[in-house]
């Protein structure tokens, strides 16, 4: 369960044209000195940092690092036991309870396309099906990155160089909110959800490996395309909720932080461009963001 729960929070960390970079500065308006923006996979290996030029200088200039949350609660057992807790479904709604025994099969055999035959449905009987499905993404962003190792995630990793470099370290959203908007929806909707996931399985491993493939380029454009493809199993109000509004919110906040305060905005790749991005949403407050 421990090692599920850390492929899980991997993602909880799952946009105008702009050019093929990972890593913005944010100047003029009334800035004393310039901010960063940089872009993350949740799942790319965090070799990807030596071949982001100006990343290391970028973090040194800063006083503080925002991240989409502080990952500090990654070493407190109490924390990730109440995350557990809301990874497993109620006794009485178990994955059998919300789907036949051909679905419920149909789920494990499409999981096990990834983990070499490991799993069974023990394993992922007591799961809210997001979590299930959210495992599935992971694994199947696994198979783009075989390089990366659960245990070196790119934004917790970050988030600890910016601790050893004196720099303060602060989550723009709590954990509980994250898990509220990943996990929170009626176990129904959960279970049809993962069923559909399941049907556009052999697109979303298509689009994984693409995705991988746009990261390491640091082609946004191609990243956001992916992201809200609703061949993906995007739709307007899944956007709005996992993109939009929360892209919104933060770049609300940030803006009354970044006159007083240079920061560096550490967050998936997938929130910066478009034209409700973050890149987009400060230029429209008057800031210049350009490659760094």
């Amino acid at each position: 369960m421990k090692k599920l729960i850390t492929l899980v929070l991997a993602l909880v960390f799952t946009a105008g044209i702009c050019q093929a970079q990972l890593l913005w500065k944010i100047s003029g308006g009334n800035l004393k000195q310039p901010s960063y923006i940089f872009g993350t996979h949740h799942v790319a290996p965090t070799a990807v940092l030596d071949s982001v030029k100006g990343f290391n200088d970028a973090l040194k200039s800063v006083s503080e690092v925002y991240g989409e949350v502080d990952m500090a609660f990654m070493k407190d057992p109490q924390a990730l036991m109440g995350i557990q807790q809301k990874l497993m479904a109620p006794a009485d709604s178990t994955l059998s309870s919300l789907l036949t025994s051909a679905q419920v099969d149909s789920v494990v055999n499409v999981l096990n396309k990834y983990a070499g035959g490991m799993l069974t449905k023990q394993h992922i009987e007591p799961l809210v099906p997001s979590a299930i499905g959210a495992q599935l993404a992971m694994l199947q962003n696994a198979v783009a990155f075989p390089s990366f190792n659960p245990a070196e995630q790119l934004d917790h990793t970050i988030q600890e160089m910016a601790l050893k470099a004196g720099k303060a370290v602060k989550g723009l959203e709590t954990i509980d909110f994250q898990m509220g908007i990943l996990y929170g929806a009626p176990l129904q909707k959960q279970a049809m959800d993962l069923m559909e996931t399941i049907r556009i399985d052999d697109n979303s491993i298509l689009n994984a490996r693409k995705l991988a493939s746009a990261y390491r380029l640091g082609n946004l454009n191609t990243i956001y395309d992916l992201f809200t493809d609703p061949a993906s199993g995007m739709n307007d109000e899944t956007k709005d909720r996992m993109i939009n509004s929360r892209n919104a919110a933060w770049v609300d906040f940030l803006l009354a932080v970044i006159p007083t305060t240079s920061v560096m905005v550490v967050v998936g790749a997938g929130h910066l461009p478009g034209q409700k991005g973050i890149i987009e949403l400060f230029r429209r407050a008057g800031y210049t963001v350009e490659p760094a």
